[in-house]
């Protein structure tokens, strides 16, 4: 009798920390889900901003003559690149030491590092090293890194980048214009800068491929991350 009610208390206890497993699973994967929707319902709007800021730019400056400082430094001059409601301004960052957002980022990455939040510090790192055609026979492709200052947003219970501890975006804009193939468009190689800058302005697209990294508030386990890739035609950007 003793010996079955043993081995009943090691299968009730078997069996509790199986379904304790389980439970902790299932509440990871339906936060991953909940804080993934979230990214659905704004993106559109964050890289059309983005690219925006860009169309703005190459209208008055040759994108082939730029390098890393002074891309920076224009992509980050008045007026600032502001996200609608809940009001975010966006930057430019290149510098995790430096830069305040990427800074508290990589402040908050000192714990033991796996799954995202290793992807998260590689990011972080590869954000120093952005990518800028050196002359116009150079291939049109723009690397950087975009970070959203939500220090100043009202604090909520959500799991939105939006309303996250913090947020970055690594941003690659390849200079695509019409005449190009499909195939091209999508596996490369990219044009060469001058190709896209004397394309006619009605031809001219963005093809940008991003990752969104975030922090969700008040968890030390709620780093998310979620990739997109979006082409857009310059002629159908609206200003922001």
């Amino acid at each position: 009798m003793l010996v079955g009610l043993l081995t009943s208390i090691l299968i009730l206890g078997v069996s509790a920390t199986f379904l304790g497993k389980m439970l902790f699973h299932a509440i990871r994967s339906k936060n991953r889900l909940e804080a993934k929707t979230s990214v659905i319902d704004h993106d559109s709007t964050l890289v059309s901003l983005i690219a925006s800021r860009l169309k703005s730019i190459f209208a008055s400056q040759d994108p082939c003559t730029f390098n890393s400082t002074s891309f920076k430094a224009v992509f980050n001059n008045p007026p600032a690149l502001v996200f609608p409601s809940p009001n975010i301004q966006l930057k430019l960052e290149s510098d995790s030491s430096t830069d305040p957002n990427l800074k508290k980022f990589k402040d908050l990455l000192v714990t033991s590092l796996s799954g995202t939040k290793e992807e998260t510090q590689n990011a972080l790192g590869q954000c120093s090293t952005m990518t800028i055609p050196a002359g116009p026979d150079d291939p049109g492709v723009y690397t950087f890194c975009v970070a959203l200052d939500t220090g100043n947003v009202e604090i909520q219970r959500s799991r939105s980048f939006l309303f996250s501890d913090c947020a970055f975006v690594q941003v690659r804009v390849d200079l695509n214009y019409q005449g190009l193939n499909q195939n091209q468009k999508l596996f490369g190689p990219s044009p060469l800068c001058k190709e896209w800058r004397d394309a006619p302005p009605a031809e001219k697209q963005f093809k940008i491929t991003y990752r969104i990294f975030w922090k969700e508030r008040n968890d030390s386990r709620g780093y998310f991350s979620q990739m997109g890739l979006k082409n857009l035609n310059l002629s159908e950007l609206r200003s922001f």
